[in-house]
């Protein structure tokens, strides 16, 4: 084996005294992949943190770590700041909040290119239209010019890639890289990021928890459960013969089962010749606005009770910017029925006092909740809104049996978002949406940034929830073995277009169109 680009002894990692990693070992050499894998709070993100210096103040880390055979140990802070973002480049975890939301994306890629290359203006804005077109973004040209709030989930991760590859890295530490990708991109992506390893000699620290992803991508696998190392080797002596009772169970953590089958099916909700689209900005003071850009052309669909309505595509086909329409959170032509209801025909006030009826789960659970409020107010607070005739010791049964319902003690209602779990927080999010008893549940990419044995109970969860109330799921993700598990019916979107539509089984058995071929192969369903 090459020398160890990075070597880690006997890493620990704790946070006022409470230890979080312990006693982890590991090398990356020029030139390989070493995949870190476990569940939500085994310690992969925080080693890699940890590693790099960027934990924060309340963080105490200790053993030994070497860099191209320098002790990081001993680094300052402008030596520090030399070698992050050059010789080591960071795909964090969260690309919602990872990029500046007051920058253009150019500028902020543009940045790392000046500071360790030197380059600005033209060549800074060229280079950077070539990293975008790279990782495979369209429109990379105009792409310069948007804000991040304006990219999808996939987009924004996309762009973090671009700009920790940028100064060619001899080390890349890619945290959960293709969270938020769909598995065509994800392919794509981690093709690239192979390509440029062998092109470049340069070593790669991969965070994840989709043991496909190890499987095809990585060398060597390191598992971790509760910050201690369970199993390391290679990628095959690991999955073929595993040895620890974890790395079997994390195996078998496929999401499995599928929906309760329907009865009479009446639609509950339905859209017709619903499309949205938004202005482009203009290229100078003087000239035209271009024509506005259409991210969902007209379509129709509908969801009946118990039912769930799978929506699948590539990042930026339309699928979150499909959900918010519906939801009445951006503006749309066409017309929205819920019930005997036009919602697209209500604003203001009288739109207000029905969403109690048509709930959201979002794609991020560490920013949609808010950490200044204890999970008790975040669950019910629509409650008091929508009810409030509710008497206080009705609203405290109604939160503690919701609670109870997806699967969360009691106990939790005191303790802030910050305190918990990506798992946990989608488990108080969905808790916020069915304490109101909607009869609507849009569930926006609810198990991406989760492990496969914690996407198994929400799925298991989610369908349980469904059974028993009578819910209607509108489904978005990218993941289609979780979709597969959840989903009646599918529609599958590329820029902003359905392209196919069906039950679960004809479109996943047997695709018609070749971008849905393309879609299942690479997500190894058949």
């Amino acid at each position: 084996m090459a020398e160890a680009l990075l070597s880690v002894k006997q890493l620990s990692v704790d946070f006022d005294g409470t230890p979080v990693v312990d006693g982890l070992n590991f090398d990356v050499s020029a030139g390989e992949t070493l995949a870190l894998v476990g569940e939500s709070g085994s310690g992969k993100s925080v080693s890699a943190l940890g590693v790099m210096n960027l934990l924060p103040e309340n963080a105490r880390v200790s053993g030994e770590r070497f860099l191209l055979g320098t002790n990081l140990e001993a680094l300052k802070r402008p030596q520090w700041n030399a070698i992050r973002g050059h010789q080591v480049g960071f795909i964090f975890q969260e690309p919602m909040t990872s990029l500046n939301p007051l920058h253009r994306i150019g500028k902020q890629i543009g940045e790392t290119l000046k500071l360790h290359q030197g380059l600005s203006g033209r060549d800074a804005r060229k280079y950077t239209k070539t990293l975008l077109e790279q990782v495979k973004l369209p429109r990379a040209e105009e792409l310069l010019d948007v804000w991040p709030h304006q990219l999808s989930g996939g987009q924004r991760q996309r762009v973090m890639i671009a700009m920790a590859i940028a100064n060619q890295p001899k080390l890349l530490i890619a945290d959960e890289p293709t969270t938020a990708l769909d598995v065509t991109v994800q392919q794509e992506i981690l093709a690239l990021l192979r390509e440029l390893r062998d092109r470049h000699g340069m070593g790669m620290l991969f965070i994840t928890h989709d043991l496909n992803l190890v499987r095809a991508h990585a060398d060597r696998v390191c598992v971790l459960y509760q910050g201690r190392e369970q199993e390391s080797g290679t990628v095959e002596q690991v999955f073929k013969a595993p040895t620890s009772d974890y790395t079997k169970a994390l195996i078998a953590a496929e999401p499995e089962g599928r929906p309760a089958p329907l009865g009479r099916v009446t639609p509950r909700l339905t859209a017709k010749q619903l499309s949205v689209n938004f202005a482009r900005p203009k290229a100078g003071l003087f000239r035209r606005a271009p024509p506005p850009f259409e991210a969902v052309k007209p379509m129709d669909l509908y969801v009946a009770p118990g039912e769930t309505l799978g929506i699948v595509g590539e990042s930026g086909s339309g699928k979150t910017t499909l959900a918010s329409a519906i939801m009445r959170m951006v503006e749309s032509r066409g017309e929205i029925t819920l019930g005997d209801d036009t919602l697209n025909a209500l604003s203001g006030k009288a739109l207000r006092k029905e969403r109690y009826r048509f709930q959201m789960v979002f794609q991020d659970p560490y920013g949609a909740l808010s950490p200044r409020m204890p999970v008790f107010d975040i669950i019910s607070e629509g409650l008091r809104f929508h009810f409030p005739a509710l008497s206080n010791s009705e609203v405290i049964e109604r939160v503690h049996r919701t609670l109870t319902e997806v699967g969360l003690p009691e106990s939790v209602a005191a303790r802030y978002p910050h305190e918990f779990s990506g798992g946990q927080r989608q488990r108080i999010a969905i808790a916020r949406a069915i304490i109101l008893e909607p009869e609507l549940l849009v569930l926006d990419e609810p198990t991406s940034a989760l492990d496969r044995t914690v996407q198994k109970q929400m799925v298991t969860l989610l369908r349980d929830l469904q059974s028993k109330r009578q819910l209607s799921y509108l489904f978005i993700s990218h993941d289609l073995a979780v979709v597969r598990a959840m989903a009646h019916r599918i529609m599958v979107l590329k820029e902003g277009e359905v392209l196919e539509a069906g039950t679960c089984e004809e479109v996943l058995n047997a695709p018609q169109h070749d971008y849905t071929k393309r879609l299942v192969s690479a997500a190894q369903l058949v």
